[in-house]
């Protein structure tokens, strides 16, 4: 595999605000783009708190674009969508109906059959955006690929960690996309780029992206708050 550095573009800001911006804007022209190009976007977001600033900011998008975008998660954790530790509860929690086309990962494993037939049908994404743990996990995918390698269904059981069963696309899914967005924001996510970002090895997991023909953009923010 190579080295990060040569597979992505990376942008680095101090203040969340200007990062908050810079995630909308690249978002915002991906899904007008896409629109214009096929009259739809089809977004895969991540959950935790990293990309909440910029969820709430896309509700502002214009109708025309929200009504057109087709809206997925790429993972979740196994609990009711009304639990906090809910990925796609908590974003539509934010995003209130503002993205009527919206497909979260069902909450029961006998669901997941039919679920991934009609995923299937939804693939390449336009754009996934991704976040990282100091672990080097990204999605809900904490091994190294060749557990995964051969996937043919979009999302597959990636088991129990800290404290939930979990769903996730799997990396196969996620080299499918036509582009990628990885978010993090805090200066240990910002130590933690700079030591994988020119590394050669294989040690993490997020390192088994690449190499890759999607186009990926790293958007890092070292400042918590502005």
């Amino acid at each position: 595999m190579s080295n990060l550095a040569n597979w992505a573009e990376v942008h680095k800001d101090t203040l969340q605000d200007q990062w908050v911006q810079r995630a909308i804007d690249f978002l915002l022209d991906q899904a007008e783009k896409s629109i214009s190009s096929r009259g739809l976007f089809r977004l895969a977001i991540s959950g935790g708190s990293t990309p909440g600033p910029v969820f709430e900011q896309m509700v502002d998008w214009p109708k025309s674009i929200r009504l057109n975008t087709e809206l997925f998660w790429v993972d979740e954790r196994l609990v009711p969508k009304t639990s906090s530790n809910s990925n796609s509860g908590t974003a539509l929690k934010i995003l209130g109906d503002s993205f009527p086309q919206n497909f979260p990962i069902p909450s029961e494993w006998e669901a997941l059959s039919s679920f991934n037939k009609a995923m299937q049908k939804k693939l390449p994404f336009d754009l996934i955006q991704l976040g990282f743990g100091l672990d080097g996990h990204t999605a809900s995918l904490f091994e190294i690929p060749t557990a995964y390698s051969g996937d043919s269904c979009p999302y597959r059981q990636t088991g129990f960690h800290a404290g939930f069963e979990r769903v996730s696309l799997s990396f196969q899914a996620l080299q499918q996309s036509k582009a990628r967005l990885i978010l993090a924001n805090g200066a240990s996510k910002a130590k933690f780029l700079e030591k994988v970002q020119f590394s050669e090895g294989g040690t993490y997991p997020i390192q088994y992206l690449y190499p890759s023909k999607t186009e990926d953009t790293w958007m890092i923010c070292a400042q918590v708050q502005s």
